[in-house]
């Protein structure tokens, strides 16, 4: 005779879930360093100025103070 208790499952309305879905990159970024605002924005340009100016200082420096520049 068999046992309807073990067999049967106690919740019903039991379904399977579905894995996860894995987070993408973006979400990843988003979710450590937070969204893009205004500031980040000036920050990343004020970098990149910074590092334009620097490259054209390297530059100069090779024109006007050696024949060659290695």
């Amino acid at each position: 005779m068999a046992d309807t208790a073990t067999t049967t499952p106690l919740l019903t309305s039991h379904k399977q879930a579905k894995p996860p879905k894995a987070p993408s990159i973006d979400d990843t970024i988003e979710t450590y360093i937070g969204a893009t605002g205004a500031m980040q924005l000036f920050k990343a340009v004020l970098l990149a100025f910074a590092w334009a100016f620097d490259a054209q200082q390297v530059f100069m420096s090779c024109l006007l103070y050696t024949s060659r520049c290695v």
